[in-house]
């Protein structure tokens, strides 16, 4: 048993897909003394964060072009308006989906659009050449404002 425990581990860093097929099948057998326990858990939690990950991810991408939409000079944002009012739309069904499949994520929600927002804010800074001081570095909309399809920011 003790054998099965450690090659078990040992293949987790030489084979992680391998690893996987293994504890899979051990599972699926309820075959407990097989499981890799540890790192099964440690992979589920991973599993976890990778699902806020791609929430911030969506959202930051949200308010970057938001943000574009709101300060792009005038030439700059007439050429870009379709593509980013296109992946505004696309980031915001991306965002409702990872909430619809994930709702306990709708309690961290604030906390993190927060991080999402300077994240989308750093990235409309750097595409349109603004200085830090063109955005400001608290979100002047909220988390729920922003992922609503009605929502349209106010042109500055």
């Amino acid at each position: 048993m003790a054998s099965t425990k450690n090659s078990s581990s040992d293949l987790y860093e030489l084979d992680y897909y391998a690893w996987i097929q293994l504890q899979v099948r051990a599972l699926r057998g309820h075959r407990i003394e097989d499981v890799d326990w540890e790192n099964v858990a440690e992979e589920i939690e991973d599993l976890g964060k990778s699902e806020k990950r791609a929430l911030r991810s969506q959202l930051a991408r949200l308010v970057e072009h938001l943000l574009k939409l709101d300060r792009a000079p005038a030439r700059v944002r007439s050429e870009n308006l379709r593509g980013w009012q296109v992946s505004v739309r696309y980031a915001r069904r991306a965002v409702a989906e990872l909430l619809d499949e994930n709702p306990s994520l709708q309690s961290e929600l604030k906390q993190i659009f927060a991080r999402a927002y300077l994240d989308g804010r750093d990235l409309a800074l750097g595409s349109l050449k603004l200085p830090d001081s063109a955005i400001p570095e608290t979100a002047p909309w909220s988390a729920d404002e922003v992922i609503r399809n009605d929502f349209r920011t106010r042109r500055r």
